[in-house]
């Protein structure tokens, strides 16, 4: 398949040229100041794709297109490079939105609705020079990461942009909370630029593995032939598995994601009703030849589409009530569809309650369907806190450990919460050395021996799903009594 022969290539070949002649060559066109900034969206995606633009311009998105659009900022779907640019519901045929750029900077922007159509808007600095690339300027570090890891992939490959990526983990403390979200947009701005063609790389695993959720978004989006993505998935887990193994179950989550939008984008008289949505999209999770484990990532991946979707819409704010969301996972028929869904939806009881972990928690509980708490509470316990251990919402071990006992009623909940918080820790790791940091919280010194021998575990059991190098280097620093089988067996 040539992705350059679809009507993608005309969109994404201007953006790449814009950006790469705007800010390596640095000859970008000023408009007049007086000129009227339109930027029109068609069945084809944004004419035109790149603007350059004086501080303080109003751009007007027009939609000529048959279908809704969703013009926001990178990155997907979170929009918080620029989180103002960002009009909080769909654009419909015909009509028109308008915002005013008071920040300068250079902002890649997508359809939220179709995030692989996107753009690139520079808004110039007071003076009408072109914003730097140095990522010195702290207010505006996060946008400048991601605008060098999107110029070094298209002018230097995969490999290199990796390699940047790595650099960030390693030198820029607030980058590792945040190398999930990078992942992914590097996965989808990598479709958009090489489509199915590239041979992926054992990097691609890093940071959890994002990188193939925002792939995969952008090749079912493009082609809808979900035959050939499984098939790619398959080829994945062949190529590197021996690396990474984890990398093909990432990529069946990243199907989720995939169908999510989808459906979103193609069904638009089902916006009201998330249920029906999250019914189709496990419909072809099931129709896939998979375990009921993969499956189960491919429903995860769906479900956090659409409910991320409902909570950037403000005419959707019911999304908001913590009932609303849990019951919808209460209402699934299907197993893995429901396990699924209380994975990704107990995560949003974090945005519900303003990232505060004791409401968070307190919230959860309270609202936890009784019919399924036995089998389900300590899961999604443990979701929730594989966000703040990826986080660091406490830096310190002690005070992580203490806040899982003080705040959960039960021994069985307390270690779910640990669990999860080592968890995270693991998965936003400096990509080759992920186990560090969670070895060192399993030693702490208030950790039980019965969480000591869980935490360790878990560390163990997750990362044997890595690089063989990496679990080797972990077996050999888990103190004897808390080895498993798998690491006695290696060492």
């Amino acid at each position: 398949m040539n992705i350059f022969s679809s009507n993608l290539s005309q969109t994404h070949i201007a953006l790449l040229t814009g950006i790469a002649l705007g800010v390596l060559s640095g000859w970008l066109l000023i408009p007049e100041e007086t000129s009227k900034y339109v930027i029109t969206y068609t069945d084809n995606g944004y004419q035109p794709s790149t603007l350059t633009i004086p501080l303080g311009s109003k751009v007007t998105f027009r939609n000529n297109s048959t279908n809704p659009h969703w013009p926001a900022s990178d990155l997907h779907p979170s929009h918080n490079l620029y989180a103002e640019f960002d009009p909080q519901e769909a654009i419909l045929p015909n009509k028109n939105w308008a915002f005013i750029f008071d920040t300068p900077g250079l902002w890649a922007f997508h359809n939220h609705l179709q995030s692989f159509q996107g753009g690139h808007i520079t808004v110039l600095n007071k003076d009408n020079s072109v914003p730097s690339l140095n990522c010195t300027d702290k207010q505006n570090d996060i946008d400048c990461w991601s605008a060098s890891l999107v110029l070094i992939l298209k002018t230097k490959g995969l490999a290199s942009a990796y390699d940047y990526l790595k650099k960030l983990h390693q030198t820029e403390p607030d980058f590792a909370p945040r190398c999930h979200s990078f992942a992914h947009d590097l996965g989808l701005k990598t479709y958009i630029y090489y489509g199915s063609s590239l041979t992926m790389i054992p990097e691609t695993g890093y940071c959890n593995g994002g990188f193939y959720h925002g792939y995969l978004e952008g090749m079912i989006n493009d082609l809808f032939n979900l035959t050939e993505v499984e098939e790619f998935c398959t080829q994945v887990g062949l190529d590197i598995s021996d690396v990474y193994p984890n990398a093909e179950n990432q990529c069946r989550h990243g199907i989720g994601h995939g169908l999510g939008e989808h459906i979103i984008y193609t069904n638009t008289y089902m916006w009201g009703d998330p249920n029906s949505m999250y019914e189709k999209a496990t419909d072809w999770c099931d129709g896939l030849n998979d375990s009921y484990d993969q499956k189960m990532r491919c429903a995860s991946g769906a479900i956090s589409v659409v409910v991320d979707w409902a909570f950037s819409d403000k005419n959707f704010t019911h999304y908001l009530e913590p009932e609303f969301i849990l019951n919808l996972c209460q209402q699934q028929g299907k197993e893995f569809s429901k396990d699924g869904c209380y994975w990704e939806v107990s995560k949003r009881m974090i945005f519900i309650n303003e990232y505060d972990p004791t409401k968070t928690f307190d919230t959860l509980i309270k609202f936890f369907p009784m019919a399924d708490t036995d089998k389900y509470l300590g899961r999604s316990i443990r979701s929730i806190s594989n966000i703040f251990g990826k986080t660091r919402i406490y830096e310190d071990d002690e005070t992580t450990i203490n806040f899982c006992r003080t705040n959960l009623p039960t021994a069985d909940l307390q270690s779910y919460c640990l669990i999860g918080m080592v968890e995270g820790m693991l998965f936003s790791g400096e990509p080759g050395n992920e186990g560090e940091r969670a070895l060192k919280f399993c030693n702490a010194t208030s950790m039980y021996p019965n969480e000591k021998t869980s935490c360790y575990k878990s560390v163990q059991d997750i990362i044997s799903d890595s690089s063989q190098n990496l679990f080797i280097s972990v077996c050999s620093d888990t103190p004897d009594v808390y080895k498993t089988k798998k690491c006695l067996d290696l060492i």
